[in-house]
């Protein structure tokens, strides 16, 4: 018994990670600022990793960094949350100077 009436658990062997299988199996998958704190190398594999989850997956990126998007269908530039444009990474570097210079910091 936990200090407030709750029960303790106490686990004597470590569970296996079953987080690969469950993201392979869904159908919506969101990322939030997955790559916001990793070196490029590390940037580059996760992004390799989103593009490959296939065919029938939805797969939804938060991010401030275009090169988490560069090929994605669709991205949407939000703006005090509201969409403010959207587009392919060409079409928006061309017509929103907010992505345009946010890739120039990359």
């Amino acid at each position: 018994m936990g200090e407030r009436g709750g029960t303790t658990f106490r686990r004597t062997a470590p569970a296996p990670d079953h987080r690969p299988c469950a993201a392979a199996a869904a159908r919506i998958v969101l990322f939030d600022e997955a790559t916001s704190a990793v070196d490029r190398l590390s940037e580059n594999q996760i992004n390799r990793a989103v593009e490959e989850l296939g065919e029938g997956t939805t797969v939804i990126v938060v991010s401030h960094k275009p090169s988490a998007v560069l090929r994605a269908e669709k991205t949407y530039i939000l703006c005090e949350g509201r969409v403010e444009d959207s587009g392919r990474h060409e079409e928006l570097l061309k017509r929103n100077d907010f992505y345009r210079a946010l890739a120039a910091e990359a």
